[in-house]
């Protein structure tokens, strides 16, 4: 399940293939109304727990003490980034997120790197990697 907290594309790719070819199929899964909104470690862990998955809205509210650390402005951005996570999941914790709404229209690249680095000294990997780690924070002794 760590695979699938880190966010690394190619990897969380991997994993879904090999469980692919072990009969478990998370986008015939996600089609599911109980699914639908979760991200697939919630997905893996409701299966193995039987307890009910967090959906990715619930999951980025987990964020809030990440998000009571910063600074307004970075505050700002993180409550946007944690939108794009809550409507499409991990993917959407790249660089290329800041071209699209509703950042493109708040703010230019140049312009949120200097909010990140003002503060707290973020560059936008440390950013990403920090917000992963508050988003799956309560799991992070249990699955690592």
């Amino acid at each position: 399940l760590e695979t699938l907290r880190t966010g690394d594309r190619n990897k969380r790719s991997e994993l879904l293939a090999h469980l692919e070819s072990r009969g478990i199929f998370l986008n015939d899964l996600r089609k599911m109304e109980k699914f639908k909104h979760c991200d697939e470690f919630d997905i893996l862990l409701s299966l193995a727990t039987g307890q009910s998955a967090l959906t990715r809205t619930e999951r980025a509210k987990k964020a809030n003490t990440f998000l009571e650390s910063l600074k307004p402005q970075a505050r700002e951005i993180v409550e946007l980034l944690l939108e794009k996570y809550a409507q499409n999941g991990l993917d959407e914790l790249t660089p290329q997120v800041f071209d699209v709404e509703p950042f493109r229209s708040k703010y230019n690249f140049s312009t949120i790197v200097q909010i990140l680095r003002e503060n707290g000294g973020f560059d936008f990997n440390t950013l990403i990697h920090n917000l992963k780690q508050a988003l799956y924070e309560d799991y992070k002794e249990e699955v690592s």
